[in-house]
């Protein structure tokens, strides 16, 4: 399950917070299930005016190398705080000198970074941090949704490094669910919650 925190009403110019909430509601099983080095499940979280314009937008996937985009223009890496980019789940298998095992030797691992999954009837959450243009008006309309992948893109680029290109295959994301909510703009530069 997928909720949006945010305020009802704010003001241009104005600094949002804007809260993703993830809930695992499956019995038994942490969200994501499966080897957590390959499985990729984030938030994409767009932000959009009144004219459909995109202000602000995390998780999409780049058109070019089809890695997840943490924010506009930034990759998501494992192990990223918590405060960075978009909510991913995920993690990497380390070898005994620390180093990441990229192409799943799961054989020779030692540890692991950034894991972050979702044990069952538990919740996680990513803050974003939006600053409205002083231009504003209207509304703003946020669309959130979980999108999965069920190799890392480095994985397949590694293991498969023209496949894209040669074949025409691309790996599909999947939308597993999604969510909206709505914020008005208030002109008197008041804002309230």
């Amino acid at each position: 399950m997928l909720r949006l925190e945010a305020p009802r009403t704010a003001a241009p110019g104005e600094e949002l917070e804007i809260r993703a909430v993830i809930t695992n509601r499956k019995a038994g099983h942490n969200y994501t299930t499966g080897p957590l080095d390959f499985l990729r499940a984030w938030v994409h979280l767009k932000v959009k005016d009144e004219q459909g314009k995109t202000i602000a937008e995390w998780g999409a996937i780049d058109p070019r190398t089809r890695r997840i985009q943490g924010a506009v223009g930034e990759f998501h890496d494992v192990g990223n705080s918590r405060s960075e980019g978009t909510l991913i789940l995920g993690s990497m298998p380390l070898d005994d000198k620390g180093e990441m095992l990229r192409k799943h030797q799961l054989w020779r691992k030692s540890g692991g970074k950034g894991k972050r999954s979702i044990f069952p009837n538990y919740s996680d959450a990513q803050v974003y941090g939006l600053k409205l243009p002083d231009s504003l008006s209207g509304r703003i309309t946020l669309e959130a949704s979980i999108n999965y992948r069920r190799y890392r893109q480095e994985f397949l680029d590694l293991r498969l490094p023209n496949m894209e290109e040669e074949h025409g295959v691309y790996q599909p994301t999947v939308q597993q669910t999604s969510t909206q909510a709505t914020i008005i703009i208030e002109n008197n530069g008041e804002g309230t919650r």
